[in-house]
């Protein structure tokens, strides 16, 4: 569960017509770490393109995972999030088999509530949609030959997506009404 702050206004979206298409949010989080380093403290920055190497890990030996969780807004109107601990640790574990730098779970869990946070003008209202939550480690150093790339990125956005009814929602739907 996360504190709500006041946000910025709300952006006019058609709540009902979400998909699960990116649409571009506000705010992202990116950290940087060199092979054989801790991570660099990250910051916020406001969404933006990325400029990488043509030769960075990522794009010639796919060196890269990702995570997908969401984050949705509670009838009392509380941000919730589900078992972020257990993404943190699933990175972790994909960094390890990978090669890359893990990214320590307290990074992890900061990076993913600041970037809601810095986004929750973006997060749907109760029912009608979330944010979805992609955090992203690569290797963003330029690297020719089977090796560790020279420096990686830990990067987390968010973009929005529809709610899906429910198993008992759908079936409400097909059940006739009595008149």
């Amino acid at each position: 569960m996360m504190e709500e702050t006041e946000s910025d206004s709300e952006p006019s979206i058609d709540w009902d017509s979400l998909t699960f298409s990116f649409t571009e949010t506000d705010r992202m989080y990116i950290a940087t770490c060199k092979q054989g380093e801790e991570w660099e403290p990250g910051v916020m920055q406001d969404f933006q393109n990325l400029s990488l190497s043509p030769a960075a890990g990522v794009i010639n030996y796919g060196q890269g995972l990702f995570e997908g969780m969401k984050a949705r807004r509670a009838e009392d109107g509380r941000v919730l999030l589900f078992r972020p601990e257990l993404n943190a640790r699933r990175a972790q574990d994909g960094c390890k088999r990978l090669g890359m730098p893990v990214v320590p779970e307290e990074m992890f869990l900061d990076a993913v509530h600041l970037v809601v946070q810095e986004n929750l003008r973006w997060l749907p209202p109760t029912g009608r949609g979330e944010l979805y939550i992609r955090p992203l480690v690569f290797g963003s150093g330029s690297i020719l030959g089977v090796a560790p790339a020279p420096e990686y990125t830990f990067l987390v956005y968010v973009c929005l997506l529809y709610t899906s009814p429910s198993p008992r929602d759908r079936q409400k739907s097909r059940m006739p009404s009595s008149a």
